[in-house]
């Protein structure tokens, strides 16, 4: 028998809650945390790797969005921010994280159907006082010091 033709179920529980259980069938492997499932190991690697700012519960399933550039991809949600994954085009592949105050100014400007797009990289501390930022298609969100806010500014030349 094959390795791909043998199919599996693992359940990991740590510290009294059930952290995942990974199953594979013939079609696609299924994530799950907590009643919630991701489709796509990078989404459930990067929830993994971040769990601690992102939360131990999911409070949706892995679905697909498009963005208002026309960009596809999946977003999963969690109780403190959201895993984004670039299926097509330039970034495809690509898995980024946002939680906190930078999750709350891309949500306010309209989420995936903003300007912004998609995330292209996790959040970046830019020096000890001057805070975070992290880039999307269309622009950049950016703690700004003096007026003490995440401010978007988009991209001179279009998306990236």
């Amino acid at each position: 028998m094959s390795t791909a033709s043998i199919r599996f179920t693992l359940a990991l529980v740590v510290a009294g809650f059930l952290v995942a259980a990974v199953g594979q069938t013939a079609s696609a492997q299924l994530l799950t945390v907590g009643n919630y499932h991701a489709t796509n190991n990078s989404t459930y690697d990067k929830w993994y790797e971040n769990r601690i700012w992102l939360g131990q519960t999911a409070r949706s399933n892995e679905y697909a969005v498009t963005a208002r550039n026309g960009t596809r991809g999946t977003v999963m949600h969690f109780e403190k921010g959201s895993v984004y994954r670039i299926s097509e085009g330039r970034h495809a592949g690509e898995t980024y994280f946002m939680n906190g105050g930078i999750n709350a100014k891309y949500l306010q400007m309209g989420g995936i159907s903003s300007k912004a797009g998609f995330p292209i990289g996790d959040a970046k501390r830019l020096s000890p006082t001057a805070g975070h930022a992290q880039a999307f298609q269309g622009g950049m969100i950016v703690w700004n010091v003096q007026q003490k806010l995440f401010v978007y500014y988009p991209y001179q030349f279009g998306d990236r």
